[in-house]
């Protein structure tokens, strides 16, 4: 009996021994994983810090790309030496087409962001973010901009991208371990490898991949996002980049309003200028009527219309064939013939060709081309029930959630920038309007930049 309960206790002892020893394999693989988990989501967020961080400078630093906001660098997606890696690889395809490569950690002047399995970074950019040289560069970038990505989970179910606004500009992945047969060719003195074939690092889901995208602008790709407790199906681990964060970065910076409003300003007194030619003197050009646009990207689309002096509002004109024609002042560029345009730093060149779906226009139609100016101006537009106004020019600033503004565009998406209201706020959005309004400070329900034109072409703020 003696003999039973010592081989009992001897069992018992070495099952709870056993038991031990697979706790503590369990625990160290758990504290493993976490420690994994917390590197791949450090290097991620600090990646991700970077872009932003490199979207709120890059206006300010980058003199010959004044006025590009936004604008992103192209990944590191090519090995050879020109450019070295580590860098932006020049224009990264064709125009609006989205590209994916290594994180430029040398062009953001980063680190090289390395993982828990010490590989580098991916970084998928869409492709109207791509800060590419002028060719291939995107004719209009704003913080209406929405992103080419939607991110499903391994469930295939989509997490990012039900609406357009929260589709990602960027995914930044973590490519852990070499998975399934992937093979990764070796460093030779590059910090991220030489090989740049995505699918040796990234992996795919229920059809859907994280190394391929398509090869035509305006197009959407997907992502599968997965986490630890799908890692027997990929090791990929990532965190994505909005419109709405590059844009909230860029914002903070009181110079962007500031210049928000200088160009607003420059484009008043730009239409005042061309009423001070001869002949037809302080005569205003006809406004942009069209409300929709096919592709609100081309400054040729922003034409003005001759709409037998009714509706005299719509969006600032880019050219006006119409006007000139009656007023044969002989310049049908508002924005290429002002004078201001020319002397005045570039960057409001550029910045009116990436915001100009965000300026409107609206003119009394004694002040038209074929109005009749007496000197007495009895249907002169007010601001706040005050002054005696030829035109107003209104900037639209960022879209207010508080009025549950969507300014969804073509070629991906269906057109909602048609609608005014989606833009201007309180009166500046109702048809016919001879009585604007304006705020001294901006706040959840107001942010319209407002410039008068008087009927001496004097322009002042209002």
């Amino acid at each position: 009996m003696k003999k039973q309960q010592g081989m009992a206790l001897l069992l018992t002892s070495i099952v709870l021994s056993l038991l031990a020893i697979a706790f503590l394999i369990s625990q160290t693989h758990t504290t493993l994983n976490n420690k994994n988990k917390n590197i791949d989501n450090i290097v991620l967020q600090q990646a991700k810090e970077a872009i932003l961080n490199y979207a709120m400078v890059y206006y300010e630093l980058e003199n010959n790309k004044s006025g590009k906001m936004g604008f992103l660098p192209c990944p590191d997606y090519r090995p050879g030496i020109h450019p070295p890696p580590g860098y932006s690889d020049g224009n990264c395809g064709s125009k609006d087409e989205n590209i994916i490569g290594r994180f430029p950690w040398k062009s953001m002047k980063t680190l090289p962001f390395k993982d828990n399995s010490n590989s580098c970074l991916w970084y998928a950019l869409t492709g109207s973010y791509r800060n590419s040289s002028v060719s291939v560069t995107t004719k209009m970038l704003n913080q209406d901009s929405n992103g080419n990505f939607e991110i499903f989970n391994a469930d295939n179910i989509k997490i990012y991208g039900t609406k357009p606004h929260n589709r990602a500009v960027v995914v930044l992945l973590a490519p852990g371990a070499p998975f399934n047969n992937q093979a990764r060719l070796g460093r030779d003195n590059n910090p991220c490898r030489t090989d740049y074939d995505p699918q040796q690092y990234l992996e795919s889901i229920n059809s859907i991949n994280n190394y391929d995208y398509t090869l035509h602008p305006h197009s959407l790709d997907d992502f599968i996002k997965t986490d630890y407790s799908t890692a027997d199906k990929s090791n990929d681990k990532m965190i994505t980049v909005t419109s709405d964060e590059i844009f909230t970065a860029i914002l903070k910076s009181p110079k962007t309003l500031q210049r928000f409003d200088e160009l607003t300003k420059t484009l008043a007194m730009c239409m005042a200028e061309y009423a001070t030619l001869a002949p037809h003197q302080n005569h205003l050009p006809y406004p942009v009527y069209k409300t929709s646009m096919a592709d609100y990207r081309l400054s040729q689309n922003y034409t003005d219309k001759n709409h037998n002096g009714i509706n005299l509002f719509g969006r600032y004109p880019f050219v006006i064939p119409a006007s000139d024609n009656i007023l044969n002042k002989s310049r049908i560029n508002v924005i290429n013939d002002c004078s201001l345009m020319i002397t005045t730093p570039p960057r409001l060149k550029t910045m009116y060709q990436n915001y100009k779906d965000h300026f409107f226009y609206a003119i009394t139609p004694s002040h038209s081309p074929t109005g009749t100016i007496s000197s007495v101006c009895s249907d002169c537009l007010q601001v706040n029930n005050s002054g005696a106004y030829a035109a107003v020019v209104l900037f639209s600033n960022i879209k207010l959630k508080n009025k549950n503004q969507i300014r969804y565009a073509p070629p991906i998406d269906v057109d909602s920038k048609y609608d005014v209201a989606n833009y201007l706020e309180g009166r500046n959005n109702k048809t016919n309007q001879k009585n604007f309004q304006s705020q001294t400070v901006a706040d959840e329900n107001f942010n319209d930049i407002l410039y008068c034109i008087d009927t001496s072409m004097v322009v002042t703020k209002c």
